[in-house]
């Protein structure tokens, strides 16, 4: 009986779960809401069209960066389980331009913290896909510089959209991945995932500055609107973190040690 159970446990070992830990870093392609954060340039624009010198995108609707991570996968067989955890960044950097040379100019930063949680099935040789689920945390924030006519910046308070304004969008994603093996420790992994909501539900929970004394301390979504609000309270003129949310594309290259 003995010598029985020995033999089965040595027939099924190839099937017997593994752990194996791998490295990964590329490329990331975010997508924001692009209504809510395509307002603020289509109402700032149209307010300073006389002004302007040409079109102007100061808050994009996507953003390229970049990502690293870990993952421990867990493998039955042919299929693989993977526990991972991801950084990612990405930024832009965009000014407005008037006759006079004057301005303004935005930076965007995301900074995301990201845990993943993906099953790969084998589709053919070297090739895996399967379901992937991941919490992200977002640092999210928007710098505001007003530029006058001789080049020079100023973050002070002398115009009200100045300033550090800040969120952290919290939320699941959902969404499919396909690993393509090329050597024996290398692969090409793309993730493609999409916002599925907060925890509890949106927050709606506006980019807020909570250093600069001024009297409006959250970034516009609505130019008209939150200019004539001059105490903040409006916060539906106002961009939030869940607006700095949308579709991830992800393409990286993973070493397995």
């Amino acid at each position: 009986m003995l010598r029985a159970v020995l033999l089965a446990c040595a027939l099924a070992a190839p099937a017997v779960a593994q752990t194996g830990l791998t490295l990964t870093a590329g490329a990331t392609r975010l997508g924001y809401d692009a209504d809510r954060v395509g307002r603020f340039d289509e109402t700032y624009s149209a307010f300073y069209a006389q002004r302007l010198d040409g079109e102007t995108e100061l808050v994009p609707s996507e953003v390229t960066g970049y990502a690293v991570g870990a993952a421990l996968s867990f493998g039955v067989g042919p299929a693989s389980l993977r526990v991972g955890y991801e950084y990612g960044w990405a930024s832009t950097d965009a000014r407005s331009r008037f006759e006079n040379g004057a301005g303004d100019r935005v930076r965007t930063d995301a900074r995301d913290h990201v845990a993943t949680m993906a099953l790969l099935v084998p589709l053919v040789s070297r090739l895996q896909v399967g379901p992937v689920v991941s919490a992200t945390f977002r640092e999210m924030t928007v710098t505001s510089r007003s530029i006058y006519s001789d080049g020079s910046e100023s973050l002070g308070g002398e115009y009200l959209l100045n300033g550090v304004y800040e969120g952290s969008p919290t939320y699941v994603e959902a969404g499919g991945v396909l690993r393509l093996g090329l050597l024996r420790r290398l692969a090409v992994p793309v993730r493609v995932t999409v916002p599925l909501g907060s925890p509890g539900g949106d927050l709606d929970i506006p980019l807020t500055d909570y250093d600069l004394l001024q009297g409006n301390d959250v970034f516009p979504r609505d130019w008209d609107r939150w200019r004539v609000d001059q105490i903040g309270s409006d916060e539906a003129a106002a961009l939030q973190g869940d607006d700095f949310k949308g579709m991830r594309v992800h393409v990286g290259l993973e070493i397995s040690l």
